[in-house]
């Protein structure tokens, strides 16, 4: 399964975060169902694993999905931070993002 969002192809959702792998990568936190997501949060980590696990904004958007929330990920092993916050910055631009 893959989610496109703007121009970035992510793969997911995923309803349990253990396919968030500690690899570098932006991702996505999104609702509602396959064929109609709704984009909840955009962020990126050099650890995504990690970051999704102890994110400061965790509680937006458990109240954003109303509890229940999947993962979406674009791995992106070619890009530093800078790079990474840049995808982020353009999704950002082009979607309303409910949290952050």
């Amino acid at each position: 399964m893959t989610v496109l969002i703007g121009k970035y192809l992510f793969a997911g959702p995923y309803s349990d975060s253990s396919y968030v792998q500690s690899k570098p990568g932006v991702f996505l936190i999104l609702s509602g169902s396959e064929t109609e997501p709704y984009l909840i949060d955009v962020d990126e980590s050099d650890d995504m694993s990690g970051k999704v696990k102890g994110h400061p904004r965790q509680a937006c958007w458990q109240e954003k999905a109303g509890g229940s929330y999947q993962f979406a990920v674009f791995h992106t092993p070619h890009l530093d931070a800078d790079e990474r916050r840049q995808v982020v910055a353009d999704i950002r631009s082009e979607f309303v993002v409910a949290c952050g």
